[in-house]
């Protein structure tokens, strides 16, 4: 059973990954990590995406 402070805990990581992913700089090492495990790239794919598009927007710039 997953008690509360496990839930705050995922929802601070999940943030934590949705600013990486926001972020150009970190944005590539997001894709290149996911890109290593494909297992992790199934599970976050929506990271995954929002990673591609802050690339493909910070290289439009």
């Amino acid at each position: 059973m997953v008690n509360l402070l496990d839930l705050k805990w995922l929802k601070r990581c999940s943030q934590q990954l949705r600013d990486m992913a926001d972020d150009p700089d970190s944005a590539q090492l997001v894709i290149n990590a996911m890109d290593d495990d494909p297992e992790l790239r199934e599970e976050l794919p929506h990271i995954y995406v929002r990673a591609l598009k802050t690339l493909e927007l910070s290289r439009k710039k």
